[in-house]
């Protein structure tokens, strides 16, 4: 069995580094893996194709990104969360590592697939959901809006009121080409749930399983007692100031705790 990884976005991303870290994990039990990206980093690895690993590439795909955000020009009062339209990518059917694969692993896909060449592929196909984008009409995290369950429209992100703006749109685009060879991974519960309440995703297979963890870096043992009796709450990430990793709710939320019982950590 031959799988192939796609993900966009820089390797050492949250999203491409979680698919490279699978992608090892496969190949450490015997199973034929390799990756198709498209960030800026690249490789000495036979198993790690890069787009952009030529002049011609890298100019590509930067034409590419520039084209796809266009349409999100017209709404000038949009927010500056993410949102991506999905309406260009690259076309990857003749390419060797595609034409050798027996499945199609998709991850992060935006900027180097669009979601109109998820229709063409003739192979069996996973989709690791490592954001909310896969099942919306544009936006990355929804923010609590759930219109994903419907049609979209009337976007917050964008701020709109019409029903058929170009979130709609991008949802009826995502409609149209939904391979219905597809298996939808979801990386927590929360969002395998929110795929199966979806719109887009009701009719799929949607299950969790677990990002892959470098077990060489990260290994069990046991731990310092430090505590002094106190229970321990842990927060991380890469860019806590994010707006969405949630610092500010993990902040008001530990406000209303007694400092005397419970001890903080954080990382990244």
């Amino acid at each position: 069995m031959k799988i192939l990884h796609i993900v966009a976005g820089d390797i050492n991303s949250g999203a491409a580094r979680g698919a490279f870290t699978l992608h090892n994990g496969l190949r450490a039990i015997g199973v034929s893996s390799r990756v198709l990206n498209n960030g800026s980093t690249q490789l000495n690895d036979a198993t790690f194709e890069n787009i952009r690993k030529t002049r011609f590439g890298r100019v590509k795909v930067g034409a590419l990104n520039k084209l796809g955000k266009l349409p999100v020009l017209m709404y000038p009062k949009r927010s500056d969360g993410y949102f991506s339209t999905g309406f260009t990518g690259l076309n990857i059917n003749k390419m060797e590592c595609y034409s050798e694969a027996d499945i199609i692993h998709l991850h992060w896909i935006n900027g180097l697939i669009s979601s109109k060449f998820i229709s063409t592929i003739d192979k069996p196909i996973v989709w690791t959901l490592r954001d909310m984008w896969p099942f919306t009409g544009g936006c990355h995290y929804s923010m609590g809006c759930e219109k994903y369950i419907e049609a979209c429209g009337g976007c917050p992100e964008l701020n709109s009121a019409s029903k058929n703006d170009l979130s709609h749109i991008i949802w009826n685009r995502k409609q149209r080409h939904l391979n219905k060879n597809t298996n939808v991974v979801g990386i927590s519960n929360w969002i395998t749930n929110s795929a199966k309440r979806s719109s887009l995703f009701s009719g799929f297979d949607c299950r969790t399983i677990s990002n892959a963890i470098d077990t060489d870096t990260f290994f069990s043992k046991e731990p310092k007692r430090i505590t002094n009796g106190k229970k321990t709450l842990l927060f991380g990430a890469i860019d806590a100031t994010d707006n969405y990793k949630g610092l500010d709710l993990f902040l008001e939320a530990i406000s209303r705790l007694n400092a005397d019982k419970f001890r903080l950590v954080t990382f990244g």
